[in-house]
């Protein structure tokens, strides 16, 4: 039976990412990806956004590793490889959610995120004259990123640093070797082999991927929700040049429905938040009216037929519909008593720009 130094399961942006910083420790990792290729499940399905870290209570795990990931994130990206724009946001108020927009402020502040600006009418007027809002938190340091070319990068630099991308592969069942674990795979056939570590990092499937462990009781599972975001793209040129952002809602469910820029100058809207049952990704078209009514609050002169349907992402989440927003559960074997496992669950956002600064964690508790 052959036999690996690490195995991280999921090709996504988080696999990558850690995939990428193991293999500058160990002799032998590989990564299996049960689909096609990489970037096809979460991280290929949302804004693309480079957080500044302002939205998240302070000392999270979502705090630290987005504060800490955009800085990583940015040094890797001004390496030369991975297209992005450093376009700063502003997250917009009227008079009657001052108050809260005062206490997100705040919260950035004590974040770390140290180069936040408050803007009122006049100063947001002066970036954006097509947004109406009486005040604004403006972030220079929050951007976008091409998230596909980024884990083609992350990808690039694992396997020429000796480590093997298995894609179409899905991992069936693990049992404990002590000290390490055997894996059964399947792919065109069906294989075996040995790994002293292992990283779950699947994604929406990383539930399933634990309930495949042998040595890993099922109680130690997390509970699951799916919450789909819709985007609609804007047809006409766009008219912002930064971010637009409104108030977040309460307990965070969502970011609100925002505006965001790729990285050609295309507008989109989105996402909405709407939990479900099911990995859907049909997009219903009848959503649109209101995005319409979530748009003009902040950019009035919204056209008439001007947003068409793009895609749909879906976020995993540890709670439900009606509860705060939960951090990230990087489990370890603190929580599970299983030596060099670590599952990663309810990666959402910030998950994207926080991805090095987990991998960075991840390795420390791995090497």
């Amino acid at each position: 039976m052959e036999a690996v130094d690490a195995v991280v399961v999921g090709g996504g942006v988080v696999g990558l990412a850690i995939a990428q910083a193991l293999s500058l420790k160990v002799k032998q990792c590989v990564l299996l990806e049960k689909e096609a290729d990489i970037g096809m499940g979460v991280s290929g399905r949302n804004s693309g956004v480079i957080h500044a870290g302002l939205y998240y209570p302070t000392g999270s795990r979502k705090t630290q590793f987005c504060v800490r990931g955009r800085q990583l994130l940015y040094a890797y990206c001004q390496q030369g490889r991975v297209p992005h724009q450093r376009c700063g946001k502003l997250v917009v108020a009227t008079k009657n959610e001052k108050q809260g927009l005062e206490k997100l402020f705040r919260q950035g502040l004590a974040n770390g995120v140290d180069d936040l600006l408050w803007l009122e009418n006049a100063e947001i007027q002066k970036l954006e004259t097509r947004v109406k809002a009486d005040f604004a938190i403006y972030s220079p340091s929050t951007g976008i990123v091409d998230a596909h070319a980024l884990m083609q990068a992350l990808r690039h630099d694992f396997e020429q640093q000796g480590g093997i991308v298995l894609t179409g592969t899905r991992l069936e069942r693990v049992s404990l070797q002590s000290p390490g674990y055997e894996l059964h795979c399947r792919s065109s056939e069906n294989y075996r082999f040995y790994s002293d570590r292992l990283v779950n990092a699947a994604g929406l499937s990383a539930w399933q991927v634990a309930a495949a462990m042998e040595c890993f009781s099922p109680r130690d599972i997390p509970p699951r929700f799916l919450c789909k975001g819709a985007y609609f793209r804007y047809t006409k040129k766009s008219p912002f040049k930064h971010l637009v952002y409104p108030l977040p809602p309460a307990g965070l469910k969502g970011l609100g429905i925002h505006a965001t820029l790729d990285l050609n100058g295309q507008l989109r809207f989105g996402p909405n938040a709407s939990y479900t049952e099911k990995e859907d990704y049909r997009l219903d078209e009848e959503e649109v009216d209101i995005f319409y009514t979530a748009i003009r609050q902040y950019f009035p002169d919204l056209e008439a037929d001007s947003l068409v349907p793009d895609f749909v992402g879906i976020r995993p989440k540890l709670v439900g519909e009606d509860d705060s927003a939960a951090d990230f559960m990087i489990q370890t074997e603190i929580d599970h008593q299983c030596k060099n496992l670590v599952n990663l669950f309810g990666i959402e956002s910030p998950g994207l720009t926080a991805s090095m600064a987990i991998a960075e964690d991840v390795c420390s508790l791995l090497v």
